[in-house]
């Protein structure tokens, strides 16, 4: 019997690794734009970070706020936010839910999904799957 294992292509951590966002997603060949799906504490103490690590890489992006939970209303909220601002990659920061509507957003539209995790007990950063709530 196979067993079969799915988990990120990359995987980064370390003291610093958000203001290094930018360059990483550069050394992987994604250049933008950048939809940041973000919860408000993620929204509210790393914004200047990712301002500052986008600039530095030459990324554009936009912070758009996650609604609180994924569920199909949020992910279509979220992929209208996408194709308005014509993105090229999705990423997603925060708790688990903000992961997973990100994930899923980004498979339905297929393009690539950053996780930046900002709690340490979700395994939300390492599936592959999204759980929705209805």
């Amino acid at each position: 019997m196979l067993s079969v294992f799915c988990s990120p292509s990359r995987y980064t951590q370390g003291q610093d690794a958000t203001a290094r966002l930018g360059a990483e997603m550069v050394t992987l060949g994604l250049d933008g734009p950048a939809l940041v799906v973000a919860g408000r504490s993620p929204a509210r103490m790393l914004t200047e970070v990712w301002k500052a690590s986008f600039a530095e890489a030459g990324i554009t992006h936009e912070v758009h706020p996650f609604g609180g939970e994924c569920t199909v209303a949020e992910i279509e909220r979220i992929k209208d936010r996408a194709g308005a601002f014509k993105a090229g990659v999705i990423v997603g920061s925060g708790g688990g839910k903000v992961l997973d509507a990100a994930r899923a957003a980004a498979a339905d539209l297929r393009l690539p999904v950053i996780c930046c995790p900002t709690v340490a007990s979700s395994d939300a950063p390492c599936s592959a799957l999204s759980v929705i709530y209805s």
